[in-house]
């Protein structure tokens, strides 16, 4: 058995805002960029080059019916995917939400422990590149990635009281390079 000596622990029952943070809900800004902006742009270019074909070769009725026809498959997506998809969340939550809620942060000498009731995660500090502070959570990235991070869970700042805040702070000092730790000194916007 490990000689593990415990800083700190931090101790919350997750709620519906965190659950929604942790899957891909319609009124995010990732779900926008994934669903809407990125297939609109790519309509837009297929109906460019649709365009500029049909007025170097002619109008012939299959490219007029495309042109028609993606745009409009598009739009019924949109149309049925956005309250479809709150649907089945507020049914994962319901699922979710008959287990246990609660969630404990253990932070060690040796690293942090996620302990779900049901899972334990053990993560080294080593394994951590980057603690970024958001509005209202602190994330533990396991990729150094500015595209794409791979987040090993979040910690709500709402679970910290001042006292805590400040404690956190110090752990994360003490085992990372500060230049890993994108952290603000004061507990704002919680």
């Amino acid at each position: 058995m490990e000689n593990t000596e415990q800083e700190m622990e931090i101790t919350y029952v997750q709620n519906y805002k965190d659950f929604k943070k942790l899957t891909l809900h319609p009124s995010t800004i990732a779900n926008i960029i994934c669903c809407n902006i990125i297939p609109i742009t790519g309509i837009l270019i297929f109906e460019l080059v649709m365009l500029i074909l049909s007025l170097q070769s002619g109008f012939s009725e299959m490219r007029i019916f495309y042109m028609v026809l993606v745009p409009s498959f598009y739009t019924l997506f949109i149309i049925l995917f956005t309250p479809t998809w709150i649907i089945v969340i507020k049914f994962q939550w319901k699922k979710t939400s008959k287990l246990p809620l609660e969630r404990k942060w253990i932070f060690t000498n040796k690293g942090i422990i996620v302990d779900k009731v049901y899972t334990s995660t053990k993560y080294e500090w080593e394994k951590i590149l980057k603690v970024v502070e958001s509005r209202n959570q602190i994330n533990f990235n396991l990729t150094n990635n500015k595209v794409i991070n791979l987040v090993l869970d979040f910690l709500p700042k709402r679970a910290l009281n001042e006292e805590q805040y400040g404690q956190l702070h110090t752990i994360l000092l003490k085992y990372l390079d500060s230049s890993k730790i994108k952290f603000k000194i004061d507990k704002k916007g919680s």
